[in-house]
């Protein structure tokens, strides 16, 4: 179970630090300013604001694959999309790197809610 859990924990934790460490420098070196730069921070908005939809996260069961799974796999799926559609875009392009990292942002901060949701009955379980 602990695995499975380090697992999904590493899977969501891994886009936002790209976001945040892996792709400033890449800009950086690219030529953009600074202040552009600074404005990837706001893209960690989501995971401060993701109490708001957390609740639909809770009640809404969108697949027949489990309820918690159900919001897992395809968030990750989109996140797995959405980081391929970032390596294509040119790094001088800010609205599509703004725009792909505010979608990384909010899936990987709906799988968040979602594997909370998970370890909480899994672990109370065991």
């Amino acid at each position: 179970m602990f695995a499975v859990l380090a697992g999904l924990y590493l899977a969501q934790g891994i886009p936002g630090y790209l976001l945040v460490a892996a792709v400033p420098p890449i800009m950086r070196e690219l030529g953009v300013s600074r202040t552009a730069i600074g404005m990837l921070a706001v893209l960690m908005i989501p995971l401060t604001v993701k109490f708001l939809w957390a609740p639909l996260v809770d009640r809404i069961r969108p697949m027949a694959i489990g309820h918690r799974r159900g919001w897992i796999l395809p968030t990750q799926i989109g996140t797995v999309i959405a980081i391929a559609a970032l390596a294509l875009v040119e790094p001088t392009n800010l609205k599509a790197i703004f725009a792909i990292g505010f979608a990384i942002a909010v899936l990987t901060s709906t799988q968040d809610i979602a594997t909370d949701g998970y370890a909480t009955l899994a672990l109370r379980q065991e």
